[in-house]
């Protein structure tokens, strides 16, 4: 535990099962678990991640994912999409006008999966909702992938926030 309502998982410590220390934290109710073990849901056949997990108002839990790319860049004119972004702590996605979206389909597939698998927890966040966070962010970017996507088959219509700044 780090701080009050903050769990880390740093994944390197020999026999740690940090699958039950991350269901443990979420069950005691962790505003944010860094490096969350989630298990494979074997009625699926999703396999296990790990990600971040934030708590989002009105319960449950957000996956979010820490990238190695830009998931923004600053907006230049109207025809950008404007990016959603949160602060990880105190979520609250809302758009930002200064910013536009550089799509990453490849981190919705993932946020889906992850979502799936809160779901299989039972504790996901009552709609699909994500977020990721970007090289040079400060907040994260807000996604909400449609219920019919799944993992390797890209949804044609996902609602994408954006990125982080």
């Amino acid at each position: 535990m780090v701080g009050d309502h903050w769990t880390d998982l740093p994944g390197d410590v020999p026999g740690d099962d940090d699958e039950e220390v991350t269901l443990r934290a979420l069950a005691d109710g962790a505003a944010l678990v860094w490096g969350a073990a989630l298990p494979a849901d074997e009625g699926s056949g999703r396999a296990g991640l790990r990600c971040t997990l934030a708590a989002v108002p009105g319960g449950g839990y957000a996956p979010v994912l820490v990238v190695n790319h830009k998931v923004v860049d600053p907006r230049r004119g109207k025809g950008s999409s404007t990016a959603t972004v949160t602060r990880l702590l105190d979520w609250a996605p809302a758009p930002d006008p200064t910013l536009r979206v550089r799509r990453h389909p490849a981190d919705l597939d993932r946020l889906v999966h992850a979502w799936r698998l809160l779901e299989a927890v039972g504790h996901a966040a009552s709609s699909p909702v994500g977020a990721v966070l970007g090289l040079g962010s400060a907040r994260a970017g807000g996604a909400r992938p449609r219920a019919g996507a799944r993992p390797g088959r890209p949804h044609p219509r996902h609602e994408t926030g954006g990125g982080a700044r």
